[in-house]
């Protein structure tokens, strides 16, 4: 909020539409989620005849959200409290698979006053590390 406070508080620039960033957890072999029809496990035979059951991980469409967060995690602890909230206490099944985690930056939206303007805090933004800026004229 500090910083939209202070682009708005400035003669040239205004806000349009902010995301102040979020972290998902995706497990894509999620049970209760795949269709019916779609095998979950793969049976295979070693060389001394030992049976693996493996997991198959479910195709577009299929798996589930363990989580979906726009709040602020501090340190990496927190994040293993969400994570124990959203998978309850069973683990052993949990362990043998890969979750997939997506964290996406602020996302903000801003209008200048002149092209000039934009092309300065576009600049700013760039040198501050904001990789996936860029300047729209309409």
């Amino acid at each position: 909020q500090p910083l939209v406070d202070l682009i708005n508080f400035h003669p040239s620039f205004t806000t349009l539409s902010s995301c102040s960033g979020r972290i998902s957890l995706f497990d894509p072999y999620l049970s209760g989620q795949t269709q019916e029809n779609l095998p979950t496990t793969n049976t295979t035979i070693d060389e001394d005849g030992a049976t693996e059951n493996t997991l198959i991980p479910s195709g577009k469409g299929h798996g589930g959200w363990l989580l979906v967060s726009h709040d602020r995690v501090g340190d990496p602890s927190s994040l293993s409290k969400l994570l124990d909230e959203t998978t309850g206490s069973d683990k052993t099944e949990m362990n043998a698979r890969m979750l997939a985690f997506k964290m996406e930056p602020l996302l903000l939206h801003v209008a200048a006053a002149t092209i000039q303007r934009g092309r300065q805090l576009l600049n700013l933004a760039l040198s501050l590390g904001f990789r996936e800026s860029g300047l729209i004229v309409s």
